[in-house]
C-alpha cells in the first residue's frame, strides 16, 4: 500500500488543523472525513483548495500529487454535515444561541432509553424524541438533551376507548397493526407497544419562530402555555397528523424548549408543513380536494384556539401547490414548493408581490373544492418556475431567505439547492451520502445526511 503524508491549513488563519498519513488511493471525500474526526469541530463542513482550485470530493489523492508530502488549504463552509444513523424528520436553529432541535425516532446517545430524563413532556412509548443539541458542546450527539418525548397519538385514552368496542377479531385484524391478543397483553399490562406501522408512519415538520418561538407539524400533539411574566424563549410550533386508525385528524402543536411541555394550537381536518409569520401567526398546507395553505383564525403561538376544530382562512388553493412551506421574513411572504418544478409566492393583497412570475388565481372554482375553511380573504399567488425543472422533496427542510430557497432535490437525495427567486438562478452541492434534512439560519445550513461506513 502506497502512502503519504497530508498537510492541512486553515485558509483564514493559516494554522494546521491536521497532520494525516494517508492511503494515496483514497478519495477526497474520505480525506474530509478524516479532516473531520481530526478537528475540535467535527461536524464542520470544508472545500480543500489545492493551488487555489477546489478539489471535487470524487477526486483521488494519486492523480492529484506525484510526490509522497503535500499540502491542501481547507476553507470552512457556512455549514454543518451531520451524519445521523437514524432519520432525522425535522430540525431547526434556535435562536440566539446557535443550538440545533432535532427530532428523531429514537435514541441519538449511548445512554439506555430508560435513563434518559426528558426535560419536559415525556411519553415512556414516545416514538417521537425531540433532541436539543448545544453549539458549546459542537452540536455533539453525546451530549445532547433530551427535550420532550412522544407518541403520535392524542392519548392513550384514544386507544382505550378504541379497544373498549366490541369487534370480531377479523374486522379488527382488517384495520389494526395489532392482533387482539396483543391488545389484550397491552390493556393488562397498561404498557403501548407501537407497531411497526405506526413508527414507520409517524411524522412531523416543524418550524421555530424568528422571535424566539418555534413552530413544528407532525403526527402528534405537543405546547405549553405561556409564561406569565417573561417574554417566551425558544419555543416551537408543529403541526402532526394522528393516524386513521385511531380516529385521524391533524394537529397544531407549540413545544417550549425551556421547559419541554407541549400544548395544542389547534385540530385541524388534515396537517403537513407549518410556518409562522413576523408576528406569531400560524399557517400550515393541508391536502382535503387539492393542497391548501392554510392560517389558523383567532389563533398565534401565544393564543391558543377554542374550538374544535380549529376554524381556518384558506389564503391560497392554487392549483399546482407542495406540501412544504416556509416564512421569507425579509420579504415577508410565504412560500411553497411544487408538484412540478417552481414556487410559489403568497402574499396579502398590495403587500410583499415580487415583480417576477405569474399570478394565478388563488382559489379554485367552488364546484372543484369542499376543503374546510373560509374562501372570503385569498392572498394574492405567484408563480416562479425553477431554472432547471427541479422539484424539492416533501419532508427534507424547506427554508427561504431574502428570496433564496435552500431545499433537497426530489429526484436526487443527495444534492443541496438554493434558487434564487430574484434572479432564476440555482446553486447545487453534491453530497456523498442522501440528505435525510436541512435546516438554515440566515446563510447558514446544518444538513442532516445518513451516516456512512468510517
Amino acid at each position: 500500500m502506497s502512502t503519504m503524508r497530508l498537510k492541512i491549513t486553515s485558509s483564514g488563519s493559516g494554522e494546521v488543523l491536521a497532520l494525516l498519513e494517508l492511503d494515496r488511493a483514497i478519495l477526497v471525500e474520505q480525506v474530509l472525513k478524516d479532516l473531520a474526526r481530526s478537528t475540535e469541530a467535527p461536524f464542520r463542513a470544508y472545500t480543500l483548495l489545492h493551488n487555489d482550485r477546489p478539489l471535487l470530493p470524487t477526486e483521488c489523492l494519486r492523480d492529484i500529487f506525484e510526490g509522497d508530502e503535500a499540502t491542501l488549504t481547507a476553507v470552512a463552509l457556512p455549514m454543518l454535515k451531520i451524519p445521523c444513523n437514524l432519520d432525522v424528520l425535522a430540525a431547526a436553529f434556535i435562536p440566539n444561541s446557535d443550538d440545533l432541535l432535532m427530532v428523531t425516532k429514537g435514541n441519538i446517545t449511548a445512554v439506555k432509553d430508560e435513563e434518559i430524563p426528558a426535560l419536559g413532556d415525556n411519553d415512556p412509548t414516545g416514538i417521537l424524541w425531540f433532541w436539543r443539541l448545544f453549539r458549546a458542546e459542537q452540536w455533539s450527539f453525546l451530549s445532547a438533551s433530551l427535550v420532550a418525548r412522544r407518541s403520535p397519538c392524542l392519548s392513550n385514552n384514544a386507544l382505550m376507548e378504541l379497544w373498549a368496542e366490541e369487534k370480531d377479531k377479523e374486522e379488527f385484524e382488517s384495520y389494526s397493526p395489532w392482533t387482539k391478543e396483543e391488545v389484550e397483553e397491552q390493556k393488562r399490562t397498561g404498557i403501548i407497544k407501537w407497531g411497526k406501522k405506526f413508527v414507520d408512519q409517524a411524522g412531523l415538520y416543524l418550524r421555530i419562530h424568528d422571535e424566539s418561538h418555534a413552530v413544528v407539524q407532525h403526527g402528534f400533539d405537543a405546547v405549553r402555555p405561556p409564561h406569565a411574566r417573561q417574554p417566551l424563549l425558544a419555543t416551537q410550533v408543529f403541526t402532526w397528523n394522528q393516524s386513521d386508525i385511531l380516529g385521524g385528524c391533524g394537529n397544531v402543536d407549540r413545544l417550549d424548549l425551556a421547559t419541554g411541555e407541549v400544548t395544542n394550537r389547534g385540530r385541524i381536518w388534515d396537517a403537513w408543513d407549518v410556518t409562522t409569520d413576523s408576528s406569531g401567526r400560524i399557517f400550515y398546507t393541508s391536502c382535503y380536494d387539492g393542497t391548501d395553505v392554510h392560517l389558523l383564525k383567532d389563533t398565534t403561538l401565544l393564543q391558543p384556539s377554542s374550538e374544535k376544530p380549529t376554524p381556518t382562512f384558506i389564503v391560497s388553493q392554487t392549483v399546482g401547490l407542495g406540501f412544504n412551506l416556509c416564512f421569507d421574513a425579509t420579504l415577508k411572504v410565504l412560500v411553497t414548493s411544487s408538484r412540478d418544478g417552481a414556487f410559489f409566492v403568497i402574499s396579502p393583497p398590495g403587500e410583499g408581490r415580487l415583480d417576477v412570475g405569474e399570478g394565478l388565481p388563488s382559489i379554485r372554482p367552488p364546484g372543484d373544492d369542499h376543503t374546510p375553511g373560509d374562501k372570503t380573504a385569498p392572498w394574492d399567488t405567484v408563480k416562479i418556475l425553477e431554472p432547471d425543472g427541479r422539484k424539492a422533496s416533501t419532508g427534507h427542510g424547506f427554508y427561504a431567505h431574502g428570496g433564496r430557497i435552500t431545499f433537497v432535490d426530489a429526484n436526487a437525495q443527495e444534492q443541496l439547492c438554493t434558487t434564487n427567486l430574484l434572479d432564476g438562478k440555482t446553486e447545487c452541492s453534491t453530497f456523498a451520502e442522501p440528505i435525510n434534512y436541512v435546516t438554515c439560519s440566515g446563510d447558514f445550513c446544518a444538513v442532516f445526511t445518513r451516516a456512512s461506513a468510517p
